[in-house]
């Protein structure tokens, strides 16, 4: 999955670093616009599905066949009737948000074309749901490397030869490339498992057990997405407000990297951890819980160390001079990503142990301080203000839930004091080279340096001896994939 997943990323970069040169700010903030909006209309046509389909699959696989072909029968069906109705409403939005809203009547026929890359949106993350309910991770890592292999050839042709309209052609062709990918393992699944798909939908009571788990998931998105929506929609209506969402685009790419290797966790943890929960102690769940997160704290620091460093440098390479001035804010959100990535962690450690609910309280306390920060700071002062702006209100939110941790899990404040202060040193000093790390390409080894010291030092004083046999076992695993892949080449 490691390798797969990285194939995938490193496509994603590139495609990013052609966007920016080809596009530049002010479209790159056009696109960011018409991303942000199919975005808004895709929670309600996925409606959490994808969130429910990990941890349902992944909770009945080897306890209840019949139940999973009931439940993907009516999950696709459930998204067949949702993108329907949800792509109605779209179609008869468009020409409001673009003139009424975005103040933007050039953007009118992308947000049409756009209605095809809502439908893949939709479908797409249902079935990677699917599919890693099966914990199928080499077949969904299979997907990622062949569709991280044609995201830069295909981004860069569409691009080159259409500009914008050629990022829009580019974002649709790549999901669908990828939902088939995906699709194909799961049929084979259901073929050789001979689970009886297309027999019976869900019963009542199943339903509402199902139904009781999507709400919540549903709700949750239902309060990110608009909210994060509405700080791009008013940092676009600022002056010069599309090329500060340009800057706060490319900015989010460097976060993006950072946010990769948690990403790996984050996939693959709601189901393994659905599956502790159902079958295992509530003690054993509590301390899975917790070396997730500490592994995916300690993983994401010293690469979000590495990256503000020099995140000058690097906008500066491979963006292009114009975006270098964009630092400041990459590193703001390279902290929120750390915040971000074990955020995440602790929303599927509550997803594993069927809190949702929990969840969805903690975000709208979330939604209430993201409206709030962001109708003060954006305004004032653009990308720099969003960037604050997520995160102040990630890191509340970040505290709201290690107190559900310290409640439900006994993980505590104490669990994190150490690692905390350790984090925000760093990141003072990361700051400071950052400051210092103009285009001086010599201190590229001092700062490679630098973050391999950081690693040390976690490894030194941080880890556990479990811990530790666990990352040899993890890094072994990822030899082998290695090795494995070169003999097939």
């Amino acid at each position: 999955m490691f390798i797969g997943s990285t194939i995938g990323r490193v496509g994603l970069f590139f495609s990013s670093i052609i966007l920016a040169r080809f596009l530049g700010a002010h479209n790159l903030g056009n696109y960011s616009v018409i991303q942000a909006t199919v975005g808004l209309f895709t929670i309600f046509s996925l409606f959490g599905l994808d969130a429910t389909s990990a941890k349902y699959i992944a909770e009945f696989d080897s306890k209840d066949r019949e139940f999973i072909g009931r439940f993907i029968t009516t999950i696709t069906l459930l998204g067949v009737g949702l993108i329907f109705l949800v792509s109605t409403v779209y179609i008869f939005s468009v020409r409001y948000l673009a003139v009424g809203i975005y103040k933007n009547p050039d953007l009118i026929p992308l947000f049409y074309i756009a209605i095809i890359w809502l439908t893949g949106q939709t479908f797409l993350p249902i079935s990677e749901g699917i599919l890693l309910g099966f914990r199928s991770f080499n077949a969904y890592a299979k997907a990622k490397a062949i569709s991280g292999l044609a995201v830069l050839p295909v981004t860069f042709l569409l691009v080159y030869f259409y500009g914008l309209n050629g990022a829009v052609y580019a974002g649709i062709i790549l999901y669908f490339l990828s939902l088939v990918l995906v699709m194909h393992p799961i049929a084979g699944i259901i073929i050789r498992e001979k689970i009886p798909c297309w027999k019976s939908l869900l019963d009542k009571k199943d339903f509402y057990k199902v139904l009781n788990f999507a709400l919540p998931s549903f709700l949750l998105t239902f309060l990110v997405v608009p909210i994060t929506w509405f700080g791009v929609m008013l940092l676009s209506r600022q002056t010069g407000g599309l090329d500060a969402l340009g800057f706060l685009k490319v900015a989010g790419f460097l976060s993006g990297i950072a946010l990769y290797l948690p990403s790996l966790f984050q996939k693959t943890s709601l189901p393994l951890l659905s599956e502790v929960y159902g079958t295992e102690s509530s003690f054993l769940f509590g301390e899975a819980a917790y070396v997730n997160l500490r592994i995916v704290w300690l993983i994401t620091l010293p690469i979000i160390f590495l990256l503000m460093c020099s995140s000058r440098l690097l906008l500066h390479i491979f963006y292009g001079a114009g975006f270098e001035a964009a630092w400041p804010i990459a590193c703001l959100l390279l902290v929120h990503a750390l915040f971000f990535a074990v955020g995440s962690i602790n929303d599927q450690i509550l997803a594993g142990a069927g809190r949702r609910w929990i969840t969805f309280f903690n975000h709208i306390i979330w939604a209430i301080i993201f409206f709030i920060v962001a109708v003060i700071l954006i305004p004032k002062y653009l990308a720099i203000g969003n960037a604050l702006t997520n995160l102040i209100s990630v890191f509340i939110y970040f505290i709201l839930q290690v107190f559900w941790l310290k409640k439900l899990f006994n993980i505590g404040y104490e669990n994190f004091t150490s690692l905390f202060i350790f984090s925000i040193f760093l990141f003072v000093i990361a700051f400071s080279f950052a400051f210092q790390f103009q285009q001086q390409v010599v201190l590229i080894p001092i700062t490679v340096l630098s973050a391999a010291a950081v690693a040390y030092i976690e490894w030194r004083f941080f880890l556990t001896e479990a811990e530790k046999r666990l990352a040899k076992a993890s890094t072994g695993k990822v030899k082998a994939a290695i090795l494995n892949l070169k003999s097939r080449l």
